[in-house]
């Protein structure tokens, strides 16, 4: 009986645990693709274009486009993703992970995210709308370049660091509220948007965000020779004013707190700072790297008192080198708060001047001791040296061989059987130089390049990587015409941001024409170590009208303004508050235009854009604004 209990105990115990290995183990669906993108990341791929990311921590880096496992067969496999779903323990976004997922329409950010990498979405051109979480700290390079679409992105206040290019050519993005607290922002990080598309958006040739100066205006390098920051600015941002050689007076308000890297480099002819804070104030101020030229100008500003204070750059004190400690020179360092500015050089330290103390003579096959002091620092030494004679008297000679390019060999020499050393000659020769073969793999748009040498007599072989081609583009896309022959600049960069130069890795076809209205392809062909090609477009669009002028009479108002040759009709919009968008509120076709009845006693303002259409394309201008005008 007790072992059919046993037997019976047994089997339920096996029923239950191969109950419960069904239950753990949930299979994916049948359509779906999975794998491993993080040390504990999992994700899975439906065939509705759901990409779900489950697991915690970090998700891999990737080094090219393409190359996350849910696209790894390319741009076909890429734009199969419409939507990415995160578990909220996903603490960081891989570089490239959704790059060139043209079809992605939706993320779902997790809570516990703090970084995205470097090109995380870049070219996702179907995403209009990102709502960031709340621990979110770093936005890395390029993450969102090239995301077409994107109108409404929502920033947590934890953001530190928007890095460079992190935005560039997201060109529906017109508007963008950055939270308090950013310690950088990167080189061009809204540079094509919109925000920075739009002249009215600029404060003379500037263009701030909140209290974050991060653009500037171009303007010949000669005229921009002095400058103001406005007051309440608490951030510049990498590299602004990096190409400004001419620049030699700034004003920079007491407000200021952060200075991007190399916001300064290149300022070779600055001089004067006016700060409007306290010197106090000044040495708060965190200033990033390679800003030289900023720290070593005259900085005036004010003491504790308010009365007017210049620091400026003085040298450190220079001391000379002894035997046992170099010295230094021509280092520079802050007249106030001796913050070393300029590292002083090292000089070199002075030989011991040694001298014999006492010595024990030796053979050739005795080694002898030497006893010295240093007559300058009194240090002393022993060194065991071996005073030889001249005679050796058990010698052969050892002939040498004839080095090859893969061994190198000695000349003859004589050597003592006694003390077992060549007493002359045992020269180790040169080695001739390897007679190479290059050959060279291009690099291409998705892939690095390989160059490799083969030695053609000994068969050695090295291989040398070079960065692939990362980034494409023009100058400009849309260009007014103006009659005369419009050809934008190519510009190639490798994805180690390097720019590659126009006759040496690519040459550049453009459309014949390039004075009229139309869309234009410009052909990028790729030469020597790179290889493939890249078909860009740009436009040429009516120019804005020359003057707008508005009438207000009886609720309505009367807009003339100049004709643009080659102009179709004209866009007319208004708003009536200042800090509204235009509204588009009707057209003509001539260069007059009266609105409808319009609320009494209000201030308007309008503005007027010349259309014209070329190959089923609508191409339009730049606006023009009127004055405001009240309604009466």
């Amino acid at each position: 009986m007790k072992k059919i209990i046993t037997v019976l105990c047994l089997t339920v115990l096996c029923a239950l645990l191969l109950t419960c290995t069904t239950l753990a183990v949930t299979p994916a669906p049948a359509d779906a693709e999975s794998g491993s993108c993080g040390p504990e990341l999992l994700w899975t791929l439906t065939d509705d274009g759901t990409l779900t990311i489950t697991g915690k921590g970090r998700m891999y880096d990737y080094k090219t486009n393409y190359a996350a496992p849910w696209s790894k067969n390319g741009s076909a496999a890429a734009q199969r993703i419409r939507t990415v779903v995160m578990d909220d323990a996903v603490t960081h976004i891989g570089a490239y992970a959704f790059s060139g997922c043209s079809s992605l329409e939706r993320v779902e950010f997790p809570g516990s995210l703090v970084d995205i990498g470097f090109g995380a979405f870049r070219h996702a051109a179907m995403l209009q709308q990102i709502i960031l979480p709340p621990q979110l700290e770093t936005i890395g390079r390029n993450a969102f370049e090239f995301c077409a679409n994107l109108t409404d992105v929502q920033l947590p206040q934890s953001l530190r660091t928007i890095g460079g290019d992190a935005f560039s050519q997201c060109q529906s993005l017109a508007d963008i509220t950055l939270p308090d607290g950013i310690t950088s922002i990167g080189f061009n990080a809204f540079n094509g948007t919109a925000l920075a598309t739009n002249d009215a958006n600029y404060d003379g040739v500037f263009l701030y965000i909140g209290s974050y100066l991060v653009e500037k205006k171009w303007v010949p390098l000669t005229d921009f020779v002095t400058c103001a920051v406005k007051d309440g600015t608490t951030l510049i941002a990498d590299s602004l004013f990096s190409t400004e050689l001419y620049l030699k007076e700034i004003t920079l308000p007491d407000s200021l707190r952060y200075v991007g890297d190399a916001a300064f480099s290149n300022c070779s002819s600055l001089k004067d700072v006016t700060f409007t804070g306290t010197e106090t104030q000044w040495h708060t101020i965190i200033c990033g790297t390679k800003n030289l030229s900023l720290l070593l100008a005259d900085i005036h500003c004010k003491d504790a008192d308010g009365n007017a204070l210049t620091l400026s750059p003085v040298p450190t004190t220079e001391t000379d080198s002894t035997c046992r400690v170099p010295g230094t020179k021509n280092g520079k360092q802050c007249s106030s708060c001796g913050l070393i500015l300029v590292e002083p050089e090292r000089k070199p330290l002075l030989k011991h001047d040694w001298e014999i103390i006492s010595n024990e003579g030796a053979t050739c096959v005795k080694r002898g001791t030497l006893h010295l002091v240093c007559k300058q620092c009194g240090m002393k030494t022993t060194k065991s040296k071996v005073l030889a004679p001249d005679v050796h008297v058990h010698t052969r000679k050892i002939r040498g061989k004839q080095p090859t390019c893969a061994k190198r060999t000695y000349t003859d020499g004589i050597y003592c059987d006694d003390c077992k050393k060549f007493i002359s000659g045992h020269a180790l020769q040169p080695r001739p130089k390897h007679v190479l073969e290059r050959s060279v793999r291009p690099a291409t748009l998705q892939d690095g390049g390989i160059v490799t040498y083969t030695c053609k007599v000994c068969g050695a072989r090295t291989e040398k990587t070079f960065a692939g081609i990362d980034r494409v583009r023009l100058s400009g896309t849309v260009f007014a015409k103006t009659g005369k022959k419009i050809t934008p600049t190519v510009i190639v960069k490798d994805t180690m941001n390097r720019t590659l130069k126009k006759g040496k890795a690519y040459t550049v076809q453009y459309a014949a024409g390039r004075k009229n209205f139309g869309v234009y392809q410009v052909t990028v062909t790729f030469i020597g170590n790179y290889a493939g090609s890249k078909t860009l477009q740009f436009k040429i669009v009516p120019a804005a009208p020359e003057t707008v002028t508005a009438t207000a009479a009886r609720q309505k108002v009367t807009l003339r303004w100049t004709a643009v040759p080659g102009a179709e009709k004209y866009l007319i919009y208004y708003k009536d508050k200042p800090d509204s968008p235009f509204k588009k509120i009707g057209s003509a076709t001539g260069t007059t235009w009266t609105s409808k009845t319009l609320p009494k006693d209000s201030d308007l303002w309008f503005a007027v854009r010349a259309v014209a259409k070329r190959g089923g394309v609508t191409l339009s201008g730049a606006c023009t604004y009127a004055a405001a005008v009240k309604v009466v």
